[in-house]
């Protein structure tokens, strides 16, 4: 059944004050999709149970709400004199590379008595590759033809890490074979894998390279409807992906 997807929606920010003056603030894409935005409210949640001593927020570069710049100046005003802004994307990509440190540099100089500290995204890491082996190994994958749909990049840096991701998990599980599928920005689309594939006749097993639920998702269930597949999820607000947070922040 298709998840909800409205236009916009937001998360409502804590007002807490900022223990001992620490904030972290985790920087998410962004999505018109209800699921997605509950799964990143959980993660957030989750970080500042392990975090006590820091002010833990969320804001998004895009299509939702709280945006970065409101969520520093908040926890600014809440007393944080350092944020550690860690980004929950997947690939050192054009917003890990470019769009989070120009939010940061702004802020820097709204904000010249605070200091920033920009932590590495969630990606690629040995933490991903484990959970997603994980994932497709109890969805039955050993054996099985593998999908592995993700966003896409026009870097060819952030496609070498999802390709080079992509085989260690797939070797790892013991698959049959293994195709990537991107959402935009790079070939071959989903709908090219579908057709490729749609021959074979036994099932796929896909994982969707993703943190949350939004429409990557939605737009490649639509286009994978014409073949037989075995869904083994996305990562989600998972203990192992708290942790890697936390590790983020903590080093």
């Amino acid at each position: 059944m298709p998840i909800p997807i409205r236009s916009r929606r937001s998360i409502v920010p804590s007002r807490r004050p900022a223990p001992r003056g620490a904030g972290v603030l985790l920087v998410a894409h962004g999505s018109r999709c209800f699921a997605s935005l509950d799964q990143i409210a959980t993660l957030t949640n989750a970080v500042a149970e392990r975090l006590p001593e820091h002010l833990v927020d969320v804001g998004f570069l895009q299509l939702s709400t709280p945006e970065i710049a409101s969520r520093i100046d908040a926890m600014v005003e809440s007393g944080c004199r350092s944020i550690t802004v860690v980004p929950l994307l997947l690939l050192r990509a054009t917003h890990s590379r470019s769009d989070v440190p120009a939010v940061i540099a702004k802020a820097q100089r709204r904000h010249p008595q605070v200091e920033f500290v920009a932590a590495e995204p969630l990606g690629p890491s040995l933490t991903l590759n484990e959970l997603a082996v994980e994932r497709i190994s109890t969805a039955g994958g050993s054996g099985k033809r593998l999908l592995i749909v993700s966003q896409g990049s026009s870097d060819p840096a952030a496609l070498g890490d999802i390709i080079d991701s992509s085989v260690a998990v797939a070797e790892a599980v013991g698959v049959a074979s293994l195709s990537n599928a991107f959402a935009r920005a790079a070939k071959p689309s989903v709908a090219d894998v579908v057709r490729a594939l749609s021959d074979a006749g036994d099932d796929v097993v896909v994982f969707y390279w993703v943190l949350s639920h939004g429409k990557l998702v939605e737009d490649a269930r639509a286009e994978l409807s014409a073949i037989p597949v075995i869904e083994a999820g996305i990562f989600g607000p998972h203990p192992s992906i708290v942790e890697l947070v936390v590790q983020r922040v903590t080093g």
